[in-house]
């Protein structure tokens, strides 16, 4: 099955992500902003995720830092983040790059483009 995800959608995907996600879904008051509070300034390092998807199955095949090197367990929060973003789109086959920045309340996933095979 190649099944493309609604795009426009993914302000409301990346917010069930959240909502999956421990500690990812707090709000202003508890804790933190949550995932949607546009004020929340995006400070920290920030991560490139190139992934490939087939039949569903999602392989990262590079992380680029923009700032400094993942540590091993940020490299496992990043690839765990993307593909569990990859999986609520419902993306089945293609590439996929996806920014995420690792700020003290926190991941965000600041974008997510992808590229259906043809």
């Amino acid at each position: 099955m190649n099944h493309e995800p609604d795009l426009p959608d993914l302000p409301r995907l990346l917010r069930e992500l959240s909502a999956v996600e421990p500690g990812a879904g707090r709000r202003a008051g508890e804790g933190g902003p949550g995932p949607d509070d546009a004020a929340e300034p995006l400070d920290g390092p920030g991560f490139e995720v190139e992934t490939r998807s087939v039949a569903g199955m999602h392989t990262v095949v590079a992380i680029t830092a923009e700032d400094r090197p993942p540590s091993e367990a940020e490299r496992v929060l990043l690839r765990s983040v993307v593909r569990a973003l990859l999986d609520l789109a419902g993306y089945e086959s293609g590439s996929a790059r996806t920014r995420v920045v690792l700020t003290k309340h926190g991941y965000r996933i600041t974008a997510c483009r992808t590229a259906p095979v043809v």
